[in-house]
Parts: C-alpha cells; structure tokens; sequence
C-alpha cells in the first residue's frame, strides 16, 4: 500500500465512502480542466489588459503558477485516492497530461483575437507544477 493507496478489498461501506471521495476529486480536477480551458478562450477587453500588462510584476504570471499549482495537487489527490481506476494504473499518464494541458491552454489563445501566445505564461504554468512536485516531494526517492 505504497503511497496511502487504499487495497481493493474493503467493505461495501468503506468502498463506498473512498469512491465518494475519489468521485469527488475526480470532478474537482474536471472542474479545473473545464476552468482554465473557458479562462484560456475567453476574450480580454483593453482594460483588462491593462491591469496586468506593463508593469514590473505581471500578475497573471503569478496566477498561472497558482492556478496550475492547485492543478497538480487536483492532479496527486486523484492519484493518490484512485486505488482501482485507471490513475493507478498508470500515474503518470495525468501528469504528462496536466503539462501538455499547460502549453495547449496558451496555445490556443493564438487563435483568440484579443489574446496572446507567451511563452512566459507556459513558464508560470510549468513552474506551478514544478512547485507542487517540490512540496508533495514528487519524485523523490525514499530509501
């Protein structure tokens, strides 16, 4: 049972209370999915623009990092909660997802109008990551 994973073969009412839990954090991460992919589309007016752009510290950097570092906690709760669904089966799969997600939800602001592609903002979006991975100590190895 590494990594707090629950064994499949607990009772019918402890079943039922991890899959009600998974359930939900399965729809929290839908639901950030959903959130950054309507925020990434959405097109900003000049004065929005304006808020954020030309200054020394930008603010939407600091909002991609949190907005993808809640995403990558969505992410590790899922995992770590899934203990008979497809997370489990492969753990990885979500995070190569969650990154390649980081890059298309500024890519696809190239074809928005009134938005911008930066590079700075896929940056953010990998850092956030990043920094979930350092705070939950992804990827290090207990000997």
């Amino acid at each position: 049972m590494a990594g707090g994973s629950v064994p499949c073969s607990l009772s019918p009412k402890m079943i039922k209370k991890n899959v009600e839990k998974s359930d939900l954090l399965l729809w929290l991460f839908v639901g950030w999915v959903v959130a950054v992919i309507v925020f990434s589309v959405v097109p900003l007016s000049r004065e929005w623009k304006a808020l954020y752009e030309n200054r020394f510290v930008r603010g939407d950097y600091l909002l991609h990092f949190l907005v993808f570092f809640v995403g990558f906690l969505l992410y590790r709760l899922n995992v770590r909660e899934a203990s008979c669904q497809w997370f489990a089966s492969w753990p990885r799969a979500p995070l190569i997802l969650v990154f390649v997600f980081a890059l298309l939800a500024e890519a696809v602001q190239l074809l928005i109008p009134s938005r911008t592609f930066n590079l700075y903002d896929v940056l953010a979006n990998y850092t956030g990551v990043a920094f979930g991975m350092a705070v939950l100590g992804v990827g290090v190895r207990r000997g």
